[in-house]
């Protein structure tokens, strides 16, 4: 069996086999996409199968990847140094670990599953609507639970009367919202004969279920990250129209002030994150350089002997990624943290601009632009809620940090055949 296994193996070339490799985890990649929300083991065997895959097709084709294009990959190395020290040196080295433990099959493999799957515009089209699937099955779980009370997958019911969709949580809003964006690429999937009306209208219809659950989910961390995306989307793709940002962060804005209670001003000035941002902060003044280690909110502020007042003392986490950033890893690992994740968030954007206003074809910039619209979504995110090393969210980010990168990669490409076409 070995030796036939062996015979098979050696048949081919490694470019041959590196091709096979990744057409079998591209199916594998978007196929968890598109059952993500419906079950925590298409969450699981996602990361892992993937994990499996990457370093076999890393030893066979490597000089075919993505990585190997990637500009700055000592940034890679850097932050994942860092992740790893900062588990290893922390303060609760066996705490911290048992957060770190499941995102390294279930989340980091994504990272790097994205950025290599990524090649083409068919690529971005299925990522897109695999997404849009995702979302749309989603939202009709969502529709199903609020008429019934109960969710028609894992039977939860509403949660203080919010809807949380399989997912058990109204963190599901936190899902929808990130998906939304590259499920609108779906749009670009339809036949180019269809009127834009036509097309238009049927997206509207498929995002209609999705909103609804985003809406009743009553996640105000996931609609603000799902409009600071949308406006980021909108300006770049209207770059020339200066005017856009600034209209969009004062509409913004303007419904945090006069919005629904929820999100209003005034319950954000009352919310009890500020205690939790507090605290972080005197963690952060207690270890400032490297931090307390990774994700060691609660016992280093039970350790320090403050007692929280407006929140339960079993909180884990302050409630903001890149707060838990700054008390985790101190000004070093906030900044090596925040190079990287933003980092490249800046580089796709100033690509996905530049593409915009020098390709001749400019179509691949676009859906390049909503897969980093879902990115830039995540990171909105990450500013109000989650604990950093949440599995399932973190691969949502880092599958859409990567397939971002790839997107750039795969449009540059794209231009420079063009160009010599």
């Amino acid at each position: 069996m070995i030796s036939t296994l062996k015979t098979y193996y050696t048949r081919y070339t490694p470019q041959q086999r590196g091709a096979f490799i990744l057409a079998l985890m591209r199916y594998v990649f978007l196929a968890c996409w598109l059952l993500y929300p419906f079950g925590k083991a298409f969450q699981v065997a996602g990361g892992t199968i993937c994990l499996i895959l990457l370093p076999f097709y890393y030893l066979n084709d490597y000089a075919g990847s993505n990585l190997k294009k990637v500009p700055g990959k000592w940034l890679f190395g850097l932050f994942f140094l860092f992740i790893f020290l900062n588990t290893a040196l922390s303060g609760w080295p066996a705490h911290s670990f048992s957060y770190l433990r499941p995102t390294l099959n279930e989340s980091w493999p994504m990272l790097f599953a994205g950025l290599e799957v990524i090649r083409s515009r068919k690529d971005m089209l299925l990522l897109g609507l695999a997404f849009f699937g995702a979302a749309f099955g989603e939202g009709l779980a969502g529709i199903w639970q609020y008429v019934t009370g109960f969710d028609l997958i894992t039977g939860d019911p509403l949660m203080t009367g919010r809807l949380t969709g399989s997912f058990g949580s109204y963190r599901v809003g936190n899902y929808i919202a990130i998906t939304i964006l590259p499920a609108c690429l779906a749009y670009y999937a339809m036949p180019s004969h269809w009127s834009a009306f036509r097309r238009l209208g049927l997206i509207a219809l498929g995002l209609i279920p999705p909103l609804f659950l985003l809406v009743g989910a009553q996640a105000r961390t996931g609609i603000l990250g799902l409009a600071a995306g949308a406006v980021l989307i909108v300006t770049i793709r209207q770059y020339r129209k200066w005017y856009i940002l600034p209209i969009g962060i004062i509409l913004v804005v303007l419904a945090i002030i006069f919005g629904p209670s929820r999100i209003s001003l005034e319950t954000a000035m009352q919310d009890a994150r500020w205690e939790l941002w507090g605290t972080a902060i005197e963690i952060f003044k207690q270890n400032p350089i490297w931090g307390a280690g990774a994700s060691t909110f609660k016992p280093a502020y039970l350790e320090m002997g403050i007692e929280l007042v407006r929140n339960s003392n079993k909180i884990p986490h302050p409630h903001g990624a890149f707060i838990q950033l700054l008390a985790d890893g101190g000004i070093t690992g906030f900044a090596i943290a925040c190079s990287f994740l933003l980092g490249y968030w800046g580089w796709c954007a100033l690509r996905i601009i530049k593409g915009l206003m020098y390709c001749r074809s400019a179509r691949e910039w676009h859906y390049a632009a909503f897969i980093w619209g879902g990115y830039s979504c995540y990171l909105g995110t990450a500013v109000f809620g989650h604990n950093f090393y949440r599995t399932w969210w973190l691969a949502m980010g880092m599958a859409l940090l990567g397939a971002s990168i790839a997107a750039c990669l795969a449009a540059s490409a794209h231009e420079q055949i063009d160009s010599t076409a």
